[in-house]
């Protein structure tokens, strides 16, 4: 039987739909059970909470420390940075109230999108270093001019943006493997080669900011805590703390510290011989890709979590298709939502991102400080409240 024209046409229409709507599929349809870590040894998801916390920056915004604040400084800020998630771990471990402060919309919801969202620009930024893109702080090797370091930074933030939407929670700690090796090896090959190749720092205990007459030790004061209590204002820790067992929790948290403390210690090595050779700079920008992407994935992904504490499970929108004029329905989930507004993030990014990486950090840090300083000083005084009521009963 012949076909028409007509029919043909049609038959390939369809074919080509049918093509379009596999691709689609293949490229954006979410996989299943993406918040489940239950087949993860707790030293793995630590693993993955050391890659999240290195914020993609931690070389960046180190070697920033380090050159206009002052060795003493970068180690205060540092051990504040190490002992973050331990003391994540025995908050939510020995203060089990906490585990409530994801639910207050304000001040605590708010607070953990404001902090993804700086965490995605920020880290743009710290990649953008890695290609020598004109930051302020630090010189690497300038692989790519300022414009187009831009757009290649943007690239990868979508793809970034993209696995995430796939792969959800468990996409972020399957990649924070990779990422971690990338990150430790290729800072140890740094602060080796850099003492070979590299320029000799002599970098002051203490710098005096020339525009302030400040001392470095006095942000150095305002670092640490600002950092120690940080990491508790950042949602995608939280979504990897109620992914497992309470009874694990704390064994989680002690292995992130430890994966932490051991590449930390090589970012201290490398930013004392670091230069802008081609040698370096090239270690350097696969380090930053590796940071950033880790951070910015968990960001993603932790955004997604701020949806749902919102109360966004999911939204069905009802609409009229324009040439067959049929009913449809499309279904908002939080994953949409999270990655519509990274999304914009990272086109955005240039926009929001401004000042040395020192500076962007200590106004993010500055915010998470007073806030989750509060709910801890409100949590720890009804904890020994309900202690100090129960004692009196008995």
């Amino acid at each position: 039987m012949k076909l028409s024209h007509i029919e043909i046409f049609r038959f390939k229409g369809e074919e080509m739909k049918n093509f379009l709507l596999k691709l689609m599929n293949l490229l954006f349809k979410r996989r299943d059970n993406v918040d489940d870590l239950s087949l993860y040894p707790n030293w793995r998801i630590g693993l993955s909470s050391a890659a999240s916390w290195s914020w993609g920056v931690s070389l960046a915004v180190g070697m920033s420390i380090m050159y206009t604040k002052g060795l003493l400084p970068f180690i205060i800020w540092t051990a504040g940075n190490i002992l973050a998630i331990p003391l994540f771990g025995i908050i939510r471990t020995y203060f089990p109230l906490s585990k409530h402060w994801p639910r207050f919309i304000f001040p605590m919801i708010v607070l953990f999108l404001f902090v993804e969202f700086f965490c995605i620009v920020l880290n743009l930024q710290g990649i953008l270093t890695g290609f020598g893109g004109n930051v302020k702080g630090i010189v690497s090797y300038p692989f790519l001019s300022p414009e187009t370091a831009k757009y290649a930074v943007m690239a990868i933030g979508l793809f970034v943006v993209w696995y995430i939407h796939k792969g959800g929670l468990k996409m972020s700690v399957l990649t924070d493997y990779g990422q971690y090796a990338v990150q430790l090896f290729g800072t140890i090959l740094l602060a080796t080669l850099g003492y070979f190749i590299g320029e000799h720092h002599d970098i002051a205990w203490v710098i005096i900011d020339p525009k302030t007459g400040l001392s470095g030790l006095e942000w150095a004061k305002f670092g640490f805590f600002g950092i120690v209590v940080g990491i508790m204002g950042t949602s995608h820790h939280w979504q990897r703390f109620h992914a497992i067992k309470e009874e694990n929790i704390l064994k989680v948290s002690l292995w992130g510290g430890l994966w932490f403390g051991i590449y930390m210690l090589f970012v201290g090595l490398a930013g004392l011989f670091f230069s802008s050779n081609i040698v370096l700079g090239t270690i350097f920008v696969f380090i930053m890709i590796a940071l950033g992407a880790s951070s910015i994935d968990s960001a993603v992904a932790g955004i997604e979590y701020d949806a749902v504490q919102l109360g966004f499970k999911k939204i069905d929108l009802h609409y009229r298709t324009w040439i067959a004029r049929k009913e449809k329905t499309y279904t908002i989930y939080p994953y949409k939502i999270a990655t519509l507004a990274s999304v914009i993030a990272v086109l955005f990014w240039p926009y929001f991102a401004s000042g040395s990486m020192a500076d962007l950090w200590s106004f993010m840090a500055a915010q998470r400080l007073k806030i989750i300083g509060t709910f801890i000083v409100i949590t720890v005084l009804i904890t020994w409240f309900r202690w100090f009521k129960n004692k009196i009963k008995k």
